[in-house]
């Protein structure tokens, strides 16, 4: 399986080197039925800003939510709780965890049944309220979530002063995972006995 190297590993859209982890994102797997040339990227890292703009990326994004689907459908280690427009949820219940992950964004999130409740209230109110900011502790990393000026949402995660991570959540992507996170808020809380109080009238 290949892996990231600063300054040294090579986007595969572009050819260029990536010079830091946080601007990289990993290709997943697609079936080579779908394209045999593309299936051949699976694993692959890529920047962020190229992935955005790739002529293949809608096409290969698809496959690969459908692989993941089909696949995991009959998988009891991961058990589907929410799959939509390219984004799933899964119930890892050897980790106690849910594992978000959205196929458009080649975004993996993972995310402790303990935090389901709070990390859902953080990420709906970011998507509702106008110049929502908020930073939080979740297991040994530092969240930050800000909406923009444009309605974008910036997730920014760092391990104490190392920045780990950095993605982006356009506004086409907003209803999608609100209604994600509502499925996650109301079995996370089932899980471990909390009551769901956040409001998501506004999707």
């Amino acid at each position: 399986m290949p892996f990231f190297i600063q300054n040294v590993t090579k986007c595969a859209i572009c050819d260029q080197v990536i010079d830091n982890r946080y601007d990289a994102a990993q290709l997943p797997y697609i079936h080579p039925k779908v394209s045999s040339s593309l299936a051949q990227l699976a694993r692959r890292f890529v920047h962020r800003s190229c992935w955005r703009e790739w002529k293949d990326a809608n096409l290969f994004s698809t496959a690969a939510f459908n692989l993941a689907k089909e696949v995991n459908s009959h998988e009891s280690a991961l058990k589907i709780e929410f799959a939509s427009d390219g984004l799933i949820v899964f119930w890892v219940a050897a980790m106690n965890s849910y594992r978000w992950q959205d196929f458009k964004l080649l975004v993996t999130i993972d995310i402790p049944v303990s935090e389901a409740f709070r990390m859902g209230n953080h990420i709906v109110s970011a998507f509702l309220e106008k110049d929502f900011h908020r930073t939080f502790l979740m297991g040994d990393y530092i969240w930050k979530i800000r909406r923009d000026d444009s309605e974008n949402i910036e997730f920014t995660i760092k391990e104490g002063e190392q920045l780990a991570d950095k993605f982006i959540v356009a506004t086409d992507r907003h209803s999608c995972w609100v209604n994600a996170m509502k499925e996650i808020i109301a079995k996370g809380t089932q899980k471990v006995g909390e009551i769901p109080t956040v409001s998501t009238s506004g999707y």
